[in-house]
């Protein structure tokens, strides 16, 4: 019996870790995907724009008023890139979604299903 309980407690302190990893992840590459929708070509951007970027930068995004290169192009130019960048961030949100609403998710020991069941 106290070796279920140990067993449970690590595999629950390992989908913790895990979730905390997904969270990690998924805040810069936010920061890649959000950018990537908004991304215009160099060439259809005002020359004092394409001034202020650094060479070799092919695909510019507004943000907050200045533009930033965005090295990964537009969409248009890394179709597969932005899918698969947006698949995983979806994915990871899904996954954290899900253990949210079962009794997988953070702050639910004992099981989250007791909780509704009254």
């Amino acid at each position: 019996m106290e070796q279920k309980r140990e067993a449970e407690s690590a595999a629950y302190i390992l989908e913790r870790v895990g979730q905390l990893m997904l969270v990690l992840v998924m805040y810069p590459l936010f920061f890649i995907w959000a950018p990537w929708i908004a991304a215009r070509p160099v060439g259809e951007l005002p020359d004092e724009v394409v001034r202020t970027l650094p060479p070799g930068c092919s695909a510019a995004a507004p943000n907050h008023g200045t533009y930033g290169c965005c090295w990964c192009g537009t969409i248009e130019s890394n179709p597969l890139g932005f899918a698969v960048c947006s698949a995983v961030l979806f994915g990871y949100a899904a996954y954290l979604a899900v253990g949210g609403l079962s009794e997988l998710g953070f702050g639910q020991r004992g099981g989250g299903k007791k909780r509704w069941q009254g």
